[in-house]
């Protein structure tokens, strides 16, 4: 499988999630997270045509604020919705405060990994002229054109 260079997946990820992601991606080759549901991985999915897509992470702090920066980098080999995830994926539990009664994605990355810091002002929306603000903060996953 190649990966696809006509667009990417920025998402949000919890900085604690990331660390803990890393070392399951690492003993078992791929790591799921938790999303909001989103028709975004069933448009990526059909558009993928079975390329593997590079997903960049913005880690989310509490602690501090890192700036509008991409630090994690994964390669995106699916998605499965939340009654069917724990047959596909190994999940990093979340804190994120999610009703009950919302669906909810589960998106699985191999590969996972710091990367040096890429400003979020130096990504645009896949289809768009305009670069993010520099002040940007993804709050939901979003397709992009590939940097």
């Amino acid at each position: 499988m190649s990966i696809t260079r006509a667009f990417a997946i920025l998402a949000p990820v919890a900085e604690k999630l990331l660390v803990s992601g890393q070392e399951l991606c690492d003993r078992q080759g791929k790591v799921a997270f938790t999303s909001p549901k989103s028709n975004l991985f069933l448009k990526v999915d059909a558009a993928r045509a079975g390329d593997e897509i590079n997903v960049f992470i913005y880690a989310v702090s509490a602690e501090r604020s890192i700036g509008s920066l991409v630090t994690w980098q994964g390669i995106y080999i699916g998605h499965i919705d939340f009654r069917y995830f724990q047959q596909q994926f190994p999940l990093v539990p979340s804190n994120q405060k999610i009703p009950a009664n919302f669906p909810t994605v589960y998106w699985a990355v191999r590969d996972l990994k710091k990367i040096d810091p890429l400003a979020i002002s130096d990504l645009r929306a896949f289809d768009k002229a305009t670069y993010y603000p520099a002040d940007f903060v993804p709050e939901v996953p979003l397709l992009i054109e590939h940097p």
